[in-house]
């Protein structure tokens, strides 16, 4: 068995752990909440982790952590409001990062019964079926070219994900179709295989919100940049709003947020 069957196995046993339900749910510091699923998703996977990679450090976003290099970024479920009233837009977030960067991961939809993983130089997959390069794919360290952004190759409304708040506030210059899936993962997910043509990341993300969702980006061409253009450094300390997506769909995002 490969270690990235055991992790897989294991994330398999955390979605079906998960989907037994949230259990009792409470309210977070940060006005987020947590729910008894997430604290139990998280012991299962760290104990996995602890026994396939005891040398690796860890980082979770409910709170275990350990020091180490290579280390796994962990959020046991992304979009927890979702699923602590039923909705099928949550998942369950897993990278080995080395450094800054993730080198593999998987997500797991489990209310969509769906599987997702990369693996740095070796693709992107849903279910089986690698997904193909995104339309305008290019290098993702790239700078965007905000300033002549256009809409060349978009459909008459293209689809856009974009945070809840993003969404009641913001106002484009052309047609879109915006959806607000509340789930990080969920977004970077439906860019990656072509759902959509681009996100807007809004502040306040954290690594256990990007990393997995990233590589799969990566792996299809695709990238996330800053509302000016420029490529995410990933070892930063900051938090702005990114977006995402192949870089003629970023930029022309990007190019309607500032205007």
């Amino acid at each position: 068995m490969t270690w990235q069957t055991a992790i897989e196995a294991a994330l398999d046993g955390a979605a079906a752990l998960a989907l037994r339900g949230p259990g009792e749910v409470r309210a977070k510091a940060d006005g987020t909440v947590v729910t008894e699923a997430d604290l139990a998703v998280e012991a299962l996977l760290d104990a996995a982790l602890l026994d396939a990679f005891p040398g690796d450090g860890l980082l979770s976003e409910e709170g275990r952590a350990r020091p180490g290099d290579p280390w796994w970024c962990l959020d046991p479920i992304d979009g927890t409001s979702n699923f602590a009233r039923g909705g099928p837009d949550w998942s369950i977030a897993l990278a080995r990062v080395q450094g800054s960067d993730p080198v593999w991961s998987a997500l797991r939809f489990p209310a969509r019964g769906e599987r997702w993983t990369a693996q740095r130089g070796g693709g992107a997959w849903v279910d089986g079926r690698r997904l193909p390069a995104l339309p305008g794919a290019g290098d993702p360290a790239v700078p965007l070219d905000v300033a002549g952004a256009g809409r060349a190759g978009w459909g008459a409304a293209p689809v856009i994900h974009l945070p809840h708040t993003a969404r009641r506030l913001l106002r484009l210059r052309w047609p879109a179709e915006l959806r607000s899936p509340r789930c990080v993962t969920r977004s970077l997910a439906a860019v990656a295989a072509g759902e959509a043509d681009a996100a807007l990341i809004g502040p306040g993300w954290g690594a256990w919100d990007l990393l997995s969702g990233l590589l799969l980006l990566w792996e299809v061409g695709g990238g996330a940049w800053t509302l000016s253009g420029a490529p995410l450094r990933l070892g930063s300390e900051f938090a702005e709003p990114l977006v995402v997506g192949a870089p003629p769909a970023a930029a022309a995002l990007a190019l309607a947020i500032e205007g």
